[in-house]
């Protein structure tokens, strides 16, 4: 053979792999394990922590314990429950409604824009706080949008809005309390003239005309229909009146008319709607467990998560009050491991007791504490999951380093080799030449 027939990078590429091949094949089996186990070990840690976050959302929502409050007419208020309102009937008459206070003052339209005063003082008076704006304080030439502005920004503002509205040839200088009920209704509005002029002579005119369109009032209704209890409030939103219930007042009724009633019960249908949302949720999460867990899953026979299966279930029926099971409140483990609803029997436990779930599930101790506390330790800052990821991570990264420093020693055998193979081609081509001189 011609030394032409070799090729040096060929002969070094082919040593190289040669000796590098064992090695090779060892770190990526590592890297592909480890790798693996890291992925596995961040899906458990996030599938974990979702499922957490689920139980906190259905425990503030009162999910378990939703209720229909249903008013006779609506017209008057509407009700709703937040769940944790006690069942039965209720009586409620409206009186009246909360107002806020709001006089005007009226201007030619022509006024509008033109000049107030120079000077003296306007004043309003909430409670012990008091809005004392000096007009000589205002730009020159300023008119009533400038007044507007300047009671509106006051750094001393008492809870007022000043505004103006047109209505026909006049333009009304309106002054309105920022909230309803009587301790937020304007006590005081005066003016004390300063230098006499048009304007000051036109603003006096206006301010003697001043009109209180509504008075500061609070809401007033009344319980029961024969001990009535009266209840005032500053908002026509009561709320905890009585206790779980909102009610929004919208219109007071005629004297003498009856009380309207409202029926507050367990909201059956919506119960088992959210149960139903919980069942699903743990199943989806026993589900993603096993796929983990199973042949060919990242954490492929992983005991942490043989264990967390098993905790989680068996936590379902020891969470639960003493005497009652899993079949008292309408649940049952099929005969695939999943979690299913019977609601012939939920539907008939609510009945005998509609506060059974919030018992069972989100009271002090219970399921939902429970599955928490299970979790907890696995999914915490620095907690178990944290920890064995931790682990893996540095075991991948010191593969990855074992890998850098071994293609950085098999790229200089290559180039060693090369400069060998070609070392050894170019002597060939010498002896080739000879031979052939000869």
């Amino acid at each position: 053979m011609s030394y032409t027939d070799y090729d040096a990078a060929s002969l070094a590429s082919a040593m190289v792999t040669s000796e590098r091949a064992g090695i090779d094949e060892m770190l990526s089996a590592k890297y592909d394990k480890y790798s693996t186990q890291v992925s596995g070990l961040e899906s458990l840690d996030s599938l974990l922590a979702d499922f957490q976050d689920s139980l906190e959302t259905l425990s503030d929502d009162n999910a378990l314990a939703a209720q229909t409050a249903t008013v006779s007419d609506e017209d008057y208020f509407t009700v709703t429950s937040d769940g944790s309102a006690a069942t039965g009937q209720y009586s409620i008459t409206v009186v009246q409604l909360a107002q806020t206070y709001q006089a005007a003052m009226t201007f030619d339209a022509a006024d509008g824009d033109t000049a107030i005063p120079s000077d003296g003082t306007f004043s309003v008076t909430v409670g012990d706080e008091t809005l004392s704006l000096d007009l000589s304080t205002l730009s020159s030439g300023a008119t009533l949008e400038d007044l507007v502005s300047a009671i509106n920004k006051a750094a001393d503002n008492p809870g007022v809005t000043a505004s103006l509205v047109t209505s026909g040839d006049s333009v009304l200088l309106m002054i309105t309390s920022d909230e309803s009920g009587e301790e937020a209704g304007v006590d005081a509005i005066t003016f004390t003239a300063g230098t006499s002029s048009a304007a000051t002579t036109a603003f006096q005119s206006a301010f003697d005309g001043l009109s209180v369109l509504s008075e500061a009032q609070d809401a007033q209704i009344q319980l029961g229909t024969t001990n009535k209890v009266t209840i005032t409030s500053s908002s026509n939103t009561l709320e905890d009146v009585i206790d779980g219930l909102t009610i929004d007042l919208k219109k007071a009724q005629a004297s003498g008319e009856d009380a309207i009633n409202v029926v507050v019960e367990a909201d059956t249908d919506t119960v088992v709607d959210n149960l139903q949302g919980v069942v699903d949720s743990f199943n989806e999460l026993i589900s993603s467990l096993s796929d983990l867990y199973e042949d060919d899953g990242d954490l492929d026979g992983d005991s942490t998560v043989r264990s967390i299966i098993s905790s989680l279930k068996s936590t379902l029926r020891t969470a639960l009050p003493n005497g009652v099971s899993l079949a008292d409140i309408g649940l049952e483990f099929s005969s695939d491991g999943t979690l299913s609803i019977d609601e012939d029997a939920l539907e008939e436990a609510l009945a005998d007791n509609p506060d059974l779930l919030t018992e069972c599930f989100t009271d002090d101790g219970g399921i939902f504490d429970a599955l928490d506390d299970l979790l907890t330790p696995y999914t915490k800052s620095g907690g178990l999951l944290a920890s064995r990821l931790e682990s893996a991570q540095a075991s991948l990264d010191s593969i990855e380093a074992r890998q850098e420093k071994w293609d950085t020693k098999m790229d200089k055998l290559y180039t060693r080799y090369l400069a060998e193979f070609n070392d050894m081609i170019a002597t060939m081509a010498i002896l080739e030449s000879n031979i052939s001189y000869l």
